[in-house]
């Protein structure tokens, strides 16, 4: 049967007699055709006056056919232009006796996402605003399908507009006063629109959700509700990513307040469960922002030097400080700030070290990412008062690139034996971020020459990895993640053409590093 046969059969579908006989008749011919001919027909086909009586009835037994017939439909056209032309039909489904209905039109909405058709939507206001209203309590613990919807929804260009420049944002406003458990992923989504465009945090501003927001911070339940503090300062993270967002919290003051809360911090108190996330907030924007941030909070960095010094009993809050110092010397300009507050003998450095030689798994990884933070730089930004600077604090740390290589070296790298999973886990962790470490430390010139005069570690970067008892648990998984890092550090230091000869020989060794250098000198034009 061609396009006109079934497009007969849809038009005279009301007026038959029998509708189950005919709908399940109707479902079948559809399910004879090949996948290319569904391609090829559905889409031509106007079942809107069909699909329109069937799902006004909405009776359970119709459901079953109704649902496999629409399923094809939707499977073998564009999801964009379903969405934008059968508004009534979709609403329908969010009401539908059947459940199979509802989780059928989320899947339809969620591809035209994936079509890129994030037009469609501001077609079906409607059927937006009643997404909306449809979220409840239950939203809040469980994997809600609206939440998840908008959250996709905002991150396309111009979804923010969608959703909030509309009664859909006022709606989402109005549903976080009257559902209090819903109120965190509400204002997780106006955090992301605020940060995707400056158009998107005006929008949540007009919406008075910025000052829901706000708050968090100074309401009545500021100092009591400390899972919600730290989630709305998680929030302001993510906003101040954003230039335009961090002129807003600039200008709202409220830099200034966490500012105060860092500098007010007794350690031991009830501030622990909070401090960590004010550390990972003001680290984000010295990270994105370090010349301005650093000018207008002054006190934040000395204040955080100062409470590690005076650490114990509280090594997870340790832990966060010293990631925000990794944080702040991202960029070059960060990394002369801390130049003036940080000598060789700093206790930031102390403890870094500290937490290699004799702390748990976690103060190790801690040690190790945060070190890859203080030494990390671009290529361009390898000016030799930069060079000198990040050599200067890895050997405070490590005293020499063949302590580091030890440390990779080993297949237990410094961890407690307390049990076999957690040995195993702990090895792999350790491991994997050792060898990150000695990787960024190969892209240095200085790191990349001592590398090179030590014979035994160029010959350990070739060998092949034993995937042996102990590593069971893992089923192969971390040799194949240390053979990859092994493999990347050769190539690094291949890539330099000054490498002495008998580098380039030992390394050449291996052949899957022996044909990544052969793929590097052809497109360097070499060969």
């Amino acid at each position: 049967m061609d396009a006109a046969g079934f497009q007969s059969r849809i038009d005279s579908y009301t007026k038959c007699k029998d509708h189950k006989t005919v709908l399940n008749e109707f479902l079948n011919e559809v399910k004879g055709l090949s996948d290319e001919q569904r391609r090829l027909i559905l889409p031509k086909l106007d079942f809107s006056e069909m699909f329109r009586t069937l799902v006004k009835w909405n009776n359970p037994i119709y459901a079953e056919p109704f649902y496999e017939l629409v399923s094809l439909v939707f499977e073998n056209c564009e999801a964009g232009r379903i969405v934008s032309e059968n508004e009534e039909l979709l609403l329908q489904f969010l009401t539908h006796v059947t459940p199979k209905f509802q989780v059928l039109l989320f899947s339809l909405l969620c591809r035209a996402i994936s079509e890129g058709n994030v037009a469609c939507f501001s077609q079906v206001p409607n059927l937006m605003y009643e997404l909306v209203r449809s979220i409840s309590a239950e939203d809040a613990d469980s994997d809600s399908p609206v939440i998840n919807l908008l959250e996709k929804i905002i991150l396309m260009p111009q979804g923010a507009e969608i959703v909030f420049k509309s009664d859909i944002g006022n709606s989402l406003a109005e549903i976080m006063c009257e559902i209090p458990e819903i109120r965190f992923q509400i204002l997780e989504l106006a955090s992301s629109a605020a940060s995707g465009s400056k158009e998107g945090l005006e929008m949540v501003k007009n919406c008075q959700i910025l000052e829901e927001l706000e708050t968090g911070l100074q309401g009545a339940m500021a100092h009591v509700d400390q899972v919600g503090f730290a989630t709305t300062v998680d929030c302001y993270t993510k906003i101040g990513s954003a230039e335009w967002g961090y002129e807003e919290l600039l200008a709202s003051g409220i830099l200034s307040k966490l500012e105060a809360r860092v500098v007010e911090y007794g350690p031991g108190t009830m501030e622990d469960k909070v401090m960590p996330s004010i550390y990972m907030f003001f680290g984000a924007i010295f990270k994105h922002f370090p010349e301005r941030a650093l000018k207008d909070c002054p006190k934040v960095v000395p204040t955080v030097m100062n409470l590690i010094k005076i650490s114990i009993d509280r090594a997870y809050v340790t832990r966060t400080e010293i990631e925000m110092i990794g944080m702040v010397a991202a960029k070059p300009a960060g990394k002369r700030y801390l130049a003036t507050l940080m000598p060789t003998s700093d206790s930031v450095l102390d403890h870094l070290k500290k937490f290699v030689q004799s702390g748990s798994a976690s103060d190790k990884v801690c040690s190790l990412e945060t070190t890859m933070d203080l030494i990390v730089l671009k290529e361009e930004d390898q000016t030799d008062e930069m060079l000198r600077l990040t050599k200067s604090w890895f050997e405070s740390i490590w005293i020499s690139v063949e302590k580091l290589f030890q440390f990779c070296k080993e297949p237990f790298p410094g961890v407690n034996r307390t049990s076999i999973p957690v040995f195993v886990s702990e090895t792999v962790q350790c491991r994997i971020t050792g060898l990150k470490l000695l990787l960024t430390l190969t892209k240095l010139a200085w790191g990349r020459n001592e590398v090179c005069l030590l014979p035994s570690l160029l010959s350990w970067l070739v060998e092949q990895e034993s995937c042996n008892d102990v590593h069971f648990f893992v089923n192969g998984v971390a040799d194949a993640q240390v053979m990859q890092l092994k493999s990347d550090v050769a190539r690094v230091i291949l890539a330099d053409k000054s490498i002495p000869q008998n580098v380039r020989r030992t390394l050449t060794i291996n052949p899957k590093v022996q044909n990544d250098a052969k793929k590097m000198r052809c497109s360097s034009g070499e060969i």
